[in-house]
């Protein structure tokens, strides 16, 4: 006995599943990109309260805004397809220290050779021989911010995510 098997609405039924495939990739790109924003906002929390520069710092916990460029440079870097159904934020600081502020520092920086050169004062052009800059040991803490910053953000990062899918399937 043979038996023979016909699925009735093939074609409408793999355009469908293709379909809710389609807005799945949507709507996780679009979460992706909020989530990357949630953790920039956050990041920029994670900063304790402005001090002079040269002042003591009120806080020991975390980095505190002196100029404020650090904590103005966490920014979304990049929101990119990286696969057919994956998505990828790059989100952090531009400032050159910015990695040291988060982890920390300690070793020796070396010396340098610094160059003649001349600059502008209010008082006109002055000329700066060439001179040895000595080097000196660091230990300098670790103040994360953008650690924080992620690790309060994961809760509301799932709620997007599920919200997302959640209205792309129905």
């Amino acid at each position: 006995m043979t038996m023979k098997w016909e699925v009735l609405g093939e074609r409408k039924f793999i355009e469908s599943i293709n379909t809710v495939i389609g807005l799945i990739n949507e709507v996780t790109k679009d979460a992706v990109g909020r989530s990357a924003l949630l953790v920039e906002a956050n990041s920029k929390t994670s900063f304790g309260p402005a001090h002079k520069k040269g002042s003591r710092k009120i806080v020991q916990d975390r980095p505190q805004v002196v100029s404020g460029n650090l904590m103005r440079s966490i920014g979304v870097r990049s929101l990119s397809q990286t696969g057919e159904y994956s998505f990828e934020a790059r989100v952090g600081p531009s400032m050159i220290y910015a990695r040291r502020i988060e982890l920390g520092f300690k070793g020796h920086v070396w010396g340098s050779m610094v160059r003649a050169h001349s600059r502008n004062t209010q008082n006109g052009v002055v000329y700066v021989g060439s001179y040895q800059r000595k080097g000196y040991n660091v230990n300098q803490s670790a103040y994360p911010y953008m650690r924080p910053g992620v690790k309060k953000s994961l809760p509301e990062m799932e709620r997007i995510f599920i919200s997302a899918w959640t209205r792309a399937i129905r």
